[in-house]
C-alpha cells in the first residue's frame, strides 16, 4: 500500500431589472429580484427543457447503467480503481458500473433501464440511444494510477484515482429524440462542447470488500467524506447498525412507522434497505448517540406525543419488490399544549386541530372561480382539462419495500424512482405536445397583456365556520385590482405578513406612508419596498399603485417617466437607492426608444435591442 497523502474531495492539480409587482389589494408575497436580461420566453423555455432532458438522460445513462454479468468486483482496491478507469477510457459504461458495490448496482440498474426505455417511448431520447455508450460523448483519460490508504478496518480502503482527463460533446451525435427536435428548436451545433485542455485530477473514492471481492462504492465514498469533515479524529466503526428485516412488506412499513413515532433513530436506520443504505448503517454509530440525545431533549421540551392507529394498506407487486400504499390511518399528535388529528379515509385527508377543521376533498369547493381571477379564463380551463386528461391513467405509487436476505425493508430510493417512473409512464408524446400547446395559450393570455384579478385570500371564509354562507353582515366584498402581469421575476415586494395593512390602502400616498412606517420600525428591509413607493416625491407612485402604469400608451408612458428620471438619478448619486433596484425605464431611459416596454413584451426584436442597450 502506498501513502498518497490527504484523502478528500477531487482536487484539480496546477496546470434587466424586470417590472415592479402588482398593486392594489394584492397580497401575494414576492421575492426581490436582481437585474436579468429577458429573452424570447417560448424559445428559451423550450430549448432549456430540451437541453435539460437530454443532459439528464445522458448523465443517468452514464452513471447508472449496469450489465447482467453475474461476476464483478476486483481482487484488490487498486484493481477496482483501475478497472473503473479502464472501462471509462474504453467508453464501456456498463463496465464502469460493474465495479460498484453489488447492492448499489442493483439499486440503480432497473430504474435506470426503465427510465431510458420510457424516454425512448415518448421520444425524448432517440431509438438509437445506446445503453452501453452515450452517442456524442467522448471521454479521454490518460496516465491512470491508483493510490491506496489502509484504514482501521480490513474491508474498507481509501483510494485516489489519479489521471489526466478531458471530455467533449458532439451535438450531432447526441441521442436526442424527435419530441425535442420537433418542438424545442434545438440547434445541435449549439450543444457542441470542445474538449478543454487536459486536467490532472485526483479522485477520492472508497473501495469495499464483499465476499472476497473489492468494489468501488459511491455511498461509502460520501459517508467517508462526511466522517472526515465532521469527525476527522474518529475511526470507521468495525460494526454498524444491524439491519432489522420484517417478515412481510406490511410489517416492514409498520415497523418503520413505529420507529418514527417513537423517534428512535437507530430503529429507523435499521429498517432501511441495506442495499441502499449499507454505508449509512455502517457509519451510523459515529453520530447516532449524539443525534438521539439532541432529539430526545427537543421532544421533552416540546412535550411531543404521537399515536398512529387504524392503518390499512393496499399491497401490489411480486417477487422481491412490493409497493405498500396506505389507504387508511389516524394520527393523533400533540405538542406544547396544542393537539391535532389527521385521518385518511375514502381518499380524503381530514385535519382537525384546536383552531380549524380541513377536509382536502372539500378544498376545491372553497377556491375562487377562474372567472373571478382571469379576464379570459378559457385558456386556463383548457390547460387544467388537458392536465387532468393527461394524468387520468396515473398510477399513484406506494412505499417500495424490498426483500434482502430473507427480510423486508423500506426502500426510499426505490420509492423515489417509482414515483418518477409513474409520472413518466402516464405521458405520451401527443399528451406532452398538447400540454405544451395549452400552456402556451395560458402563457399568452395571462402574461401577454391580459389582466388578472387578484383576490384577497385572507378574506375567504373559514372552512369550519358555519356562518360563512351568511353574508348579511359581511359588509362589502374585498376589492380586487385588475393589473397587467409583466414577465420575469418581480423586484421588491413586502411580505404579506408585514405589509398586509399597507396593501389594503386604496391611495398611493397612504400606501407609501404605511410602507415607510414599516421601514422606520425595522419591520422590513427598505429594498423590499418598490422604489416607486419609497420615493413618491419622484411622481410615479400613483400610476404604479393604480396599475395603469404598465399599460399606458407609449406617448403617455414616456411623458410620465421622463420627468421622474432626474429624481431617481439624484437618489442614486446620494446612495439612497441602488441601481439594481430600478427598472430599465429609470436606470436606462434612453434605451426605451420612445416606447412603453411593458406593452412590447412580444416584440422580440425590440426586446433584444432594449436588453443589448441596457445590459450590453
Amino acid at each position: 500500500m502506498t501513502d498518497g497523502g490527504t484523502w478528500g474531495p477531487p482536487q484539480p492539480q496546477p496546470g434587466s431589472t424586470p417590472p415592479p409587482p402588482p398593486s392594489g389589494d394584492a397580497t401575494a408575497a414576492l421575492e426581490p429580484a436582481t437585474p436579468a436580461p429577458s429573452r424570447s420566453r417560448g424559445k428559451v423555455i423550450a430549448a432549456s427543457v430540451g437541453a435539460v432532458a437530454v443532459i439528464a438522460a445522458g448523465i443517468f445513462a452514464i452513471t447508472r447503467f449496469t450489465s447482467d454479468r453475474a461476476e464483478g468486483g476486483a481482487s484488490s482496491p487498486e484493481e477496482a480503481g483501475l478497472d473503473m478507469m479502464t472501462a471509462l477510457e474504453n467508453e464501456d459504461l456498463l463496465g464502469v458500473i460493474d465495479v460498484l458495490l453489488p447492492g448499489e448496482r442493483d439499486t440503480m440498474r432497473d430504474p435506470a433501464r426503465e427510465l431510458v426505455s420510457e424516454l425512448r417511448r415518448i421520444e425524448v431520447l432517440s431509438d438509437d440511444a445506446d445503453l452501453s455508450s452515450v452517442g456524442g460523448l467522448d471521454v479521454v483519460v490518460e496516465d491512470v494510477s491508483v493510490d491506496v490508504d489502509e484504514t482501521n478496518v480490513e474491508d474498507i480502503a481509501l483510494i485516489r484515482v489519479n489521471f489526466e482527463g478531458t471530455a467533449s460533446v458532439d451535438g450531432e451525435a447526441l441521442p436526442i429524440g424527435d419530441l425535442i427536435l420537433d418542438n424545442a428548436e434545438v440547434e445541435r451545433a449549439a450543444l457542441d462542447v470542445d474538449a478543454p485542455p487536459t486536467t490532472e485530477v485526483a479522485l477520492p473514492l472508497v473501495a469495499v470488500r464483499e465476499e472476497g471481492r473489492w468494489y468501488v462504492s459511491a455511498f461509502y465514498s460520501v459517508a467517508e467524506l462526511a466522517r472526515q469533515q465532521a469527525r476527522p479524529e474518529s475511526e470507521i466503526p468495525t460494526e454498524g447498525v444491524a439491519p432489522i428485516g420484517a417478515e412481510s412488506p406490511e410489517e416492514a412499513v409498520d415497523g418503520m412507522i413505529q420507529a418514527v413515532i417513537e423517534l428512535n433513530l437507530e430503529g429507523v436506520v435499521a429498517r432501511l434497505n441495506p442495499d441502499e443504505f449499507e454505508a449509512l448503517q455502517r457509519y451510523a454509530p459515529l453520530f447516532l448517540d449524539d443525534a438521539q440525545r439532541d432529539l430526545d431533549e427537543a421532544v421533552a421540551e416540546a412535550d411531543v406525543d404521537i399515536e398512529v392507529t387504524g392503518i390499512e394498506y393496499d399491497v401490489t407487486g411480486d417477487g422481491d419488490t412490493r409497493q405498500v400504499l396506505p389507504t387508511a390511518f389516524t394520527v393523533e399528535a400533540s405538542a406544547e399544549g396544542e393537539s391535532a388529528t389527521i385521518e385518511l379515509t375514502d381518499g380524503c385527508v381530514l385535519i382537525d386541530s384546536d383552531e380549524q377543521t380541513v377536509n382536502t376533498c372539500e378544498l376545491v369547493d372553497d377556491l375562487p372561480e377562474l372567472e373571478d381571477i382571469f379576464d379570459d379564463p378559457q385558456p386556463v380551463q383548457n390547460f387544467l382539462d388537458q392536465l387532468e386528461a393527461t394524468f387520468s391513467d396515473f398510477d399513484a405509487p406506494g412505499i417500495v419495500v424490498k426483500e434482502v436476505d430473507g427480510g423486508w425493508y423500506v426502500s426510499p430510493m426505490a420509492t423515489g424512482a417509482a414515483a418518477m417512473l409513474s409520472v413518466v409512464r402516464a405521458l405520451d408524446r401527443d399528451e406532452i405536445e398538447n400540454l405544451q400547446e395549452s400552456f402556451a395559450d395560458v402563457f399568452e393570455a395571462v402574461l401577454g397583456g391580459s389582466t388578472v384579478d387578484i383576490p384577497d385570500f385572507d378574506e375567504l371564509p373559514d372552512l369550519d365556520d358555519e356562518s360563512a354562507d351568511d353574508d348579511s353582515d359581511a359588509g362589502p366584498p374585498p376589492t380586487v385590482s385588475s393589473v397587467p402581469v409583466p414577465s420575469g421575476p418581480l423586484p421588491g415586494s413586502v411580505p404579506t405578513s408585514a405589509g398586509e395593512t399597507c396593501y389594503a390602502e386604496r391611495e398611493a400616498d397612504a400606501a407609501a406612508a404605511c410602507f415607510q412606517d414599516l421601514i422606520d420600525a425595522g419591520d422590513v428591509d427598505p429594498i423590499m419596498v418598490p422604489a416607486f413607493l419609497r420615493f413618491p416625491e419622484c411622481g410615479l407612485a400613483e400610476a404604479y399603485w393604480g396599475g395603469e402604469y404598465f399599460s399606458l400608451p407609449d406617448d403617455e408612458f414616456i411623458a410620465l417617466v421622463e420627468p421622474a428620471v432626474p429624481c431617481f438619478e439624484a437618489l442614486l448619486s446620494t446612495g439612497e437607492i441602488e441601481e439594481n433596484e430600478l427598472p430599465i425605464e429609470l436606470s436606462d431611459f434612453e434605451c426605451l426608444d420612445g416606447r412603453n416596454w411593458y406593452t412590447a413584451i412580444e416584440d422580440t426584436d425590440y426586446n433584444a435591442a432594449l436588453q443589448e442597450c441596457a445590459y450590453g
